[in-house]
């Protein structure tokens, strides 16, 4: 099990696009934690309802 860690602050552009290069490589067995830095353009709010299902 690897676990990735993303750390963010006002990067709302760049989580999704992270996430999604993650999913699209063959390793399977890892965990996604993203830490939010207290972002005021709206990255808290992605983070809390966003699903991501690759």
């Amino acid at each position: 099990m690897v676990s990735i860690i993303i750390i963010n602050w006002n990067g709302l552009r760049f989580p999704e696009k992270c996430i999604a290069s993650l999913f699209a490589q063959t390793y399977r067995n890892f965990e996604i934690t993203i830490v939010e830095n207290g972002s005021t353009d709206g990255s808290v709010g992605f983070a809390r309802v966003k699903e991501f299902s690759w």
